[in-house]
C-alpha cells in the first residue's frame, strides 16, 4: 500500500486477516498497525466500511447542481461511516482510531468490547484512565485521581502498551504528591509536595515521547501540560501567600525587658 496506494485491495485483506486470527494475537496485531505511516487509515477502515467512506467523499465533492443538500445528506445516511463494534477486530480497530482522533470516551466504549481478550483489560484500563485524567480541572480533583491498577504478577515486558502504563504511573505519583496539600498546613511541606509534582510532570513531558506509544502519547501529553499549569498556578499562589506572612521576630519576649543570662549576647556588661 505504501508504494501503490491500493487501499481497495489492502484494506479488505487486512480485515479478513484480523477476522480470522487467534484471539491471543488479535490486539497485538491491531496495535502493530500503528507502526507504519498509514496507521490512522488502517485503524479507521478496520472498523469503517471503505466503500461507504468513498461514497461520502464522492458525494461531498460533487457539485451542488447534482446533489442538493437534502439529497446529499439522505444519500450519505444510507452509507454510515461510524466505526463498527460488531466484531472484536472492528472494536479493537475502532478503539485505536478513536484514540488517534482524540475521541477518548468513544475509545473506552470500543475497548470495553474486547476486555475479555488478552490485553483487553489493559487497553480498557488505559482508556478509562485517560478519560478521567483529561477532565481534571482543579488540584483537589488531581489529588483524588489514581492510575488504573493491573495484575502485579505480570511483568511490564508482558504489557501490550508498557509505555502508556508507565506514563500513567508517573501521573499517579503527581496525584499522590498533590494530595499532600490537603493533609498539611506546613508551608515547607506544601512547597516540597508541589516541587515533587512539577518534577514528575517535567520528567514525563521530557522523556514521554521516547517511551510512550502512539496514539496515546499526544493524549497523555495534553493531560500532563494541563496538570502542570494547575500545579504551576498553585506554586505561584503559595509563593505569594508566603511573601505576605508576617516576619517572625527572633527577639520576641526580650524587647523592653531586662536582658540576663543566655539572652545577653553581643555586649559585655559593666
Amino acid at each position: 500500500m505504501a508504494w501503490t496506494l491500493q487501499f481497495r485491495l489492502v484494506i479488505p485483506a487486512i480485515r479478513r486477516r484480523l477476522a480470522t486470527c487467534e484471539t491471543s494475537e488479535l490486539l497485538p496485531r491491531v496495535a502493530s498497525l500503528g507502526d507504519g505511516a498509514y496507521a490512522s487509515d488502517l485503524w479507521r477502515f478496520g472498523s469503517v466500511d471503505l466503500s461507504h467512506a468513498l461514497i461520502h467523499e464522492a458525494v461531498d465533492g460533487a457539485s451542488l447542481l447534482i446533489f442538493r443538500a437534502r439529497w446529499r445528506e439522505a444519500l450519505k445516511a444510507k452509507y454510515p461511516v461510524t466505526p463498527s463494534l460488531s466484531t472484536p477486530a472492528e472494536a479493537a480497530c475502532a478503539g485505536f482510531y478513536c484514540w488517534d482522533s482524540g475521541q477518548l470516551e468513544a475509545a473506552g466504549v470500543a475497548f470495553e468490547h474486547v476486555r475479555h481478550l488478552p490485553h483487553g483489560d489493559e487497553l480498557f484500563g488505559i482508556a478509562q484512565g485517560l478519560v478521567s485524567a483529561s477532565v481534571i480541572g482543579t488540584l483537589d480533583e488531581a489529588a483524588s485521581w489514581r492510575a488504573p491498577r493491573f495484575d502485579a504478577k505480570k511483568s511490564s515486558d508482558a504489557r501490550l502498551r508498557p509505555g502508556s502504563v508507565r506514563a500513567l504511573a508517573l501521573l499517579d505519583e503527581v496525584a499522590q504528591a498533590v494530595a499532600v496539600l490537603s493533609r498539611t498546613e506546613s508551608l515547607r511541606a506544601r512547597q516540597d509536595a508541589l516541587a515533587k509534582a512539577i518534577g514528575h510532570l517535567q520528567t514525563l513531558l521530557d522523556e514521554g515521547p521516547s517511551f510512550c506509544e502512539r496514539p496515546e502519547w499526544p493524549l497523555i501529553e495534553a493531560v500532563a501540560e494541563n496538570w502542570r499549569d494547575l500545579v504551576g498556578r498553585a506554586v505561584g499562589q503559595l509563593t505569594e501567600a508566603a511573601s505576605r506572612r508576617p516576619v517572625e521576630n527572633p527577639f520576641l519576649g526580650y524587647s523592653g525587658r531586662p536582658v540576663r543570662g543566655h539572652a545577653f549576647v553581643g555586649r559585655v556588661g559593666p
